[in-house]
């Protein structure tokens, strides 16, 4: 399982460029921030092709703030498309599918993915703080999310443990004590905790992957 972070019209703030001086560090930071997020190996920073029409077109209010700044806009429009956007730009999804994605089918786990949202400037509307990603200390924190609330058994959890703390070493039989947490044992009390019922309703990591 693996972070999609989708960039969006809520992920930049245009009304801020009305301060000229603003618009090339905020798309470079914004190259930066992709460059990051595709470098790891666990999420991939993606553009729908139609992010620049909804809610609202992106290139009308950038010429409308920028007051016909010829050269300037050219320059947005090259540091998105030139640099930015380069690698991560895809047809499957429209912008309205990528909002349903983050507030809606989080995690996906049939495809085996989960989703935030990229935020240079404002929040995206009606999607969660924990979502959003700005920097590669909340990509981390985004990832440890998902690392804990979904788990997806031993193999799955470590595997990912692996791809996010990429200098820790793991013992190589740590996925078999993970799996054996909470089995019963032969008198039928549950190891390292006593239960009158017998066996606990889950085991293993999807039952203390927090605790992890």
């Amino acid at each position: 399982m693996d972070g999609i972070i989708y960039f969006g019209r809520h992920t930049i703030n245009v009304d801020d460029w009305s301060d000229s001086s603003k618009v090339l560090p905020t798309l470079k930071k914004l190259s930066e921030l992709m460059q990051s997020i595709n470098s790891t190996n666990y999420s991939k920073s993606r553009v729908p092709e139609n992010w620049h029409e909804e809610p609202e077109s992106f290139f009308d209010k950038v010429q409308t703030v920028l007051e016909g700044q010829s050269d300037l806009i050219g320059q947005v429009y090259s540091q998105l498309f030139d640099k930015a956007f380069m690698t991560s730009m895809f047809k499957e999804k429209g912008y309205l599918e990528v909002r349903d994605d983050i507030t809606k089918n989080n995690p996906n786990t049939v495809g085996t993915e989960y989703y935030g949202a990229m935020r240079l400037g404002n929040e995206w509307p009606d999607v969660p703080i924990d979502l959003h990603v700005s920097s590669l200390d909340e990509l981390t924190s985004f990832a440890i999310k998902f690392l804990i609330e979904h788990p997806q058994g031993e193999a799955n959890f470590l595997s990912r443990c692996k791809k996010i703390f990429p200098d820790l070493v793991f013992a190589p039989d740590l996925e078999d004590k993970l799996r054996s947490h909470g089995r019963p044992s032969k008198d039928g009390a549950v190891k390292k905790k006593r239960s009158r019922s017998g066996a606990p309703k889950v085991t293993g990591i999807n039952g203390f992957s927090n605790e992890v």
